[in-house]
């Protein structure tokens, strides 16, 4: 995950797709450890990032199939569809 939203400076293009196949083949239990990262301070520190951001927002796309957790799937829809990047 931390190597797929890179550093805010850009992507690793030659890696980017080899980290789209990890993700994609990941399991329901690591699809959620995946899409609940932002809890991890390295990873939410990374996403103050414009394109750190976009690329979480990619990452769920990819896990989102593998998600069987109704909890994890109410996290994407809010993350999705009403979460506009700030905080109260």
């Amino acid at each position: 995950v931390e190597a797929f939203l890179t550093n805010g400076n850009g992507i690793a293009i030659n890696a980017n797709d080899i980290y789209k196949k990890i993700l994609t083949n990941l399991n329901s239990h690591q699809g959620n450890i995946a899409v609940l990262s932002f809890t991890d301070s390295k990873i939410s520190s990374r996403l103050q990032f414009e394109l750190c951001e976009k690329k979480y927002k990619e990452l769920i796309e990819i896990v989102k199939p593998s998600i069987t957790s109704p909890p994890v799937n109410e996290v994407i829809d809010y993350i999705t569809n009403q979460f506009n990047g700030k905080y109260m």
